[in-house]
């Protein structure tokens, strides 16, 4: 099955006079809560549903504390998990202090077979309307309408 995307007409954020320009966006359709994992993999082992949010539960505690000491997490055939920042620059190291800090997030880099699985995404324009609106924040206008 093949990954629905639109094409949206794009501002170039340095050159905002520019002619936009044309991108593939991939539409999303509809999401898995946890609850659903849960029952998807209680059908496919032993475990029960309170089971495996039990331990997802608690992997993601595990992750939480070990990502505030720094530390990354690679899970096999899954991918990494680590902290990083964004911060305005200092003209000296003796400048420079954590209050240049503007935003934390966590990466994520998949590893292994998921990592592998992009190579057999297929990609079909869809023919749905308005996918995306003309948004300054998104920087785009939907064309598939």
């Amino acid at each position: 099955m093949a990954i629905p995307y639109v094409l949206v007409a794009r501002v170039n954020p340095k050159d905002r006079e520019a002619e936009r320009k044309i991108y593939p966006v991939v539409k999303t359709h509809g999401s898995l809560d946890t609850e659903t994992i849960c029952e998807n993999i209680e059908r496919n082992c032993t475990a029960t549903r309170g089971d495996v949010k039990a331990v997802m539960k608690g992997f993601v505690n595990m992750m939480k504390k070990h990502l505030a000491l720094g530390a990354s997490i690679k899970l096999e055939d899954i991918g990494y998990f680590r902290v990083g920042i964004h911060s305005k620059g200092a003209v000296t190291e003796k400048d420079y202090s954590a209050d240049l800090i503007k935003d934390k997030y966590i990466q994520y880099q998949p590893i292994g077979k998921l990592s592998e699985e992009k190579y057999n995404f297929e990609f079909k324009k869809a023919n749905t309307p308005k996918a995306l609106e003309n948004d300054e924040e998104e920087g785009g206008e939907d064309l598939t309408a």
